[in-house]
């Protein structure tokens, strides 16, 4: 394909004028408008009624019903991000700062 769909013609209507993508991409509105008149909640429910079952491999990974992951010292797959570190649900003293100063780049 050699041709630049942004400033191209894709060929010619009846009117002998140039046609462009831009003539016939439908608006973000009317994409929109396409969506909400053909899907429907009850669409979602059916579909993602059972997304959390899986097979019977999936049934057998152990589960919690603790309300934040509990992170495992052990493991070599999933780590406790170290920004994580020192914190807590209430949030900080905010205070001035002092001396800021900024990078210099070359």
């Amino acid at each position: 394909m050699d041709i630049d769909l942004a400033s191209e013609p894709l060929g010619v209507g009846t009117d002998e004028k140039p046609v462009y993508l831009s003539d016939l991409w439908p608006s973000d509105a009317d994409v929109a408008e396409a969506v909400r008149a053909s899907i429907t909640p009850a669409m979602f429910k059916e579909r993602y009624a059972s997304a959390f079952s899986g097979d019977e491999r999936w049934q057998e990974v152990p589960t919690t019903n603790a309300v934040t992951y509990d992170w495992d010292a052990k493991s070599t797959y999933v780590k406790l991000p170290p920004y994580f570190d020192g914190l807590t649900m209430e949030p900080g003293v905010v205070s001035d700062l002092s001396g800021p100063r900024t990078r210099q780049t070359r």
